[in-house]
């Protein structure tokens, strides 16, 4: 009865959707600072944003690099790798038909339109890329919220389906508890 009890009438799913939404409630209340965060995160990688910026400007499809013609260019295109930017000797692993000797050709010419990058310190981070973390907070609030909404209803109907079976259980406990008082009569009085 005791287990039958716990499973149907104890408080253990309701303590764990409660911690849940209290999880959540701990991160929703933690955005602001994610968000500072994030932020501070973009001024620290200005450098590399720029950088980025840079290389994404020079496209492979325009530019002449030795042995890499029209055919290869479409190759490259065909698997994401389209300006310097995208030119990783990860991603270039990836592309079929570019060995050593190309990879090699490709991250080189990268490097020498990397030369010509001159870091601005004055200007001002892309409006994109706050744009960016301003959007994943606002989706991460909506996603937070929107689970502490469910959250709550879920609670409700996990404490009603408790005090439910609790009613409907009390008759068949409240027997069983007076079966065990009168057997523990009985054994004490057997005793004597």
């Amino acid at each position: 009865m005791q287990s039958e009890w716990q499973t149907r009438a104890g408080s253990q799913s309701f303590d764990a959707k409660r911690s849940e939404l209290e999880r959540l409630k701990q991160g929703w209340d933690q955005l602001p600072n994610v968000r500072l965060r994030k932020l501070d995160e973009l001024k620290a990688h200005h450098r590399q944003l720029q950088m980025e910026e840079f290389l994404d400007r020079f496209e492979i499809e325009r530019a002449t690099i030795p042995s890499i013609g029209p055919g290869r260019k479409q190759t490259l295109s065909s698997y994401g790798i389209e300006t310097a930017a995208d030119i990783k000797e990860s991603e270039i692993a990836k592309v079929p038909g570019f060995g050593p000797v190309l990879r090699s050709t490709l991250i080189e010419w990268r490097e020498a339109v990397e030369a010509r990058f001159r870091f601005d310190p004055n200007r001002k981070l892309d409006a994109r890329h706050i744009a960016n973390v301003e959007q994943e907070i606002l989706s991460e609030r909506k996603r937070i919220e929107e689970r502490l909404r469910t959250g709550s209803v879920e609670l409700r109907t996990i404490s009603g389906r408790i005090l439910a079976a609790r009613q409907h259980m009390r008759p068949q406990v409240e027997a069983a508890y007076a079966r065990y008082l009168q057997a523990t009569a009985d054994f004490e009085a057997a005793k004597n």
